[in-house]
């Protein structure tokens, strides 16, 4: 039974399963499975890790995957970039560096998110320096996905920054948006560049929201994650996939044991 699934993944999409599924909308944490035991009542198999202690967040879905949670494709395998949590980044505004305003309000990654709250037809922006990823060998197939939420209709735009420096970097632009929480997925080849950037030196993100006319908006951003969706791994697959009913909050500090029921018929 344990050779079925190796490892949990956990997540913060609500997004419905379909038997297509081939990974999670956007993975926060996985661990190695820790006990597997038969639930031969309600025939079921029934897997179960504990999660990562500085884990934190709101985990709405739950995926088990064939391989251990140490398994990747590489160097560029699928990778949290960011979780705009005040706990472990700062973020700051890129002309003044005075530091960025947090809210807890929409917060699925971490304790907070950065907030912009522009009013009418002005623009906020916030920079998260000194950082270094090389991103240089996902493909342009791979996905940047975007976790943010909208607080109401007034956002004119929303843009992305991967930059080399301030005058050199790659962006993404989201244009108007409708209120709710979003995930938004872009292909790295979608993204546009701006003098000449460098994908293998990436020293700062910066995030931007404009405000329309009709007033000032409001954006949570959350977590910025990139998917490794076209190198195969034949030994990296998820047997399944739910998404939970009632969501339940890992604090980090605290121990939490995350369990998987997966349904045998004989």
């Amino acid at each position: 039974m344990a050779g079925i699934a190796r490892s949990i993944a956990v997540g913060i999409s609500t997004k419905p399963g379909v038997t297509t599924d081939q990974r999670l909308q956007f993975e926060v944490g996985r661990v190695d499975v820790s006990v597997t035991s038969l639930d031969a009542v309600n025939g079921n198999i029934i897997f179960k890790a504990q999660l990562p202690n500085e884990l934190d967040g709101v985990i709405n879905e739950i995926g088990i995957f064939s391989s251990p949670a140490s398994a990747s494709n590489g160097q560029y395998a699928s990778a949290l970039l960011t979780t705009f949590d005040s706990e472990t980044e700062t973020w700051r505004d890129p002309g003044t560096s005075v530091p960025a305003v947090y809210s807890t309000a929409a917060a699925r990654i971490g304790g907070d998110s950065v907030r912009h709250s522009p009013a009418a037809s002005s623009s906020e922006s916030d920079i998260l320096n000194e950082l270094s990823f090389d991103l240089v060998g996902y493909s342009g197939n791979d996905l940047f996905a975007f976790a943010y939420n909208v607080g109401n209709e007034n956002t004119a735009d929303i843009q992305f920054r991967f930059m080399t420096d301030n005058a050199n970097y790659y962006f993404v632009s989201f244009g108007a948006q409708t209120s709710g929480y979003k995930f938004v997925e872009v292909p790295k080849s979608s993204l546009l560049a701006a003098g000449s950037p460098d994908w293998s030196r990436i020293t700062s993100i910066q995030v931007t929201t404009v405000s329309g006319a009709g007033g000032a908006s409001q954006v949570d951003f959350d977590g910025i994650r990139i998917q490794d969706i076209d190198t195969f791994n034949p030994e990296v697959a998820m047997v399944a996939r739910i998404v939970l009913s009632t969501p339940f909050v890992k604090h980090a500090g605290k121990i939490q044991e995350v369990e998987f029921s997966l349904g045998v018929n004989v």
